[in-house]
């Protein structure tokens, strides 16, 4: 089940709106990715969230937990998506608002956004506290991978 605020986050980031931090990303020539704990398969979840109104074509790549067997508390699930979208852990960027599932990231080797984060003491490589802000986070790191 997607939260109230997944919800919010997928319509603020979706590409409905013409200057939307997903558009940026696609224009920046940006690979990118969900990764999903959740009891539904991607393409549930995927056919859940184009019912409202986010394009399928949105990810390059969707993983769900239910499908991989794992939750993001295990670093394989992020290996797994790296591998599917062809690209190095320091040269991709992961963004989450809990605390475990950054410093899981982190030792991926995952260049970390705390959106929102649970905890705001926690330590990621960059913090953001707005979608747009978040596009701009995430163009930074860009710039500066590991």
């Amino acid at each position: 089940r997607l939260s109230s605020r997944g919800v919010r986050a997928a319509f603020a980031l979706g590409d409905a709106m013409p200057d939307s931090p997903v558009r940026r990303l696609r224009a920046a020539g940006l690979k990118l990715g969900t990764v999903s704990n959740t009891a539904h398969t991607a393409s549930e979840k995927v056919a859940w969230l184009a019912a409202r109104g986010l394009a399928p074509g949105l990810w390059d790549v969707f993983l769900a937990s239910s499908d991989e067997g794992m939750t993001k508390a295990h670093p394989a699930i992020f290996t797994r998506a790296l591998d599917t979208l062809g690209v190095a852990a320091g040269t991709c960027g992961y963004v989450a608002h809990a605390t475990g599932e950054l410093r899981t990231a982190q030792e991926v080797g995952l260049v970390t956004i705390a959106f929102l984060p649970d905890d705001y003491a926690v330590e990621a490589d960059y913090h953001a506290g707005s979608f747009y802000e978040l596009g701009d986070r995430i163009l930074e790191a860009r710039e500066s991978p590991r």
